[in-house]
């Protein structure tokens, strides 16, 4: 708790450095021992890096509230779509050896025909 409250307090320093203002701010408009823009850019880095950090910890709370029905939901999704992409891969798989089948045919009836008529000549 005592880091939310120092990221709050540096966060209204912040600002105030920056020109903004908030409601109700009772801190002081100066960064205690910041200086220089340099100061300023590595304070608004770590609260950058903080607010990183919040948001993979919020984002890890949200992936591990799910209920395990919600969790099956996805997962039976996914695998219907897995084997929707599979069905259709067969069915065209499926259709190209039909095809081929039947040119195979075709180009049998063609030369048994030849070979009759080059015998019968």
């Amino acid at each position: 708790m005592e880091r939310v409250k120092q990221i709050t307090v540096n966060a209204k320093k912040l600002l105030h450095v920056c020109g903004m203002r908030s409601e109700g701010d009772n801190v002081s408009r100066s960064l205690d021992g910041v200086t220089s823009d340099l100061d300023v850019e590595a304070l608004a880095k770590g609260l950058l890096e903080l607010i990183r950090e919040l948001d993979q910890y919020l984002q890890s709370l949200l992936q591990s509230n799910k209920p395990a029905s919600l969790l099956l939901q996805e997962e039976v999704a996914r695998l219907e779509k897995d084997l929707t992409t599979k069905a259709e891969l067969m069915k065209r798989t499926d259709d190209m050896i039909t095809d081929a089948h039947t040119k195979i045919e075709k180009l049998k009836t063609q030369h048994t025909n030849a070979l009759y008529n080059s015998s019968t000549s």
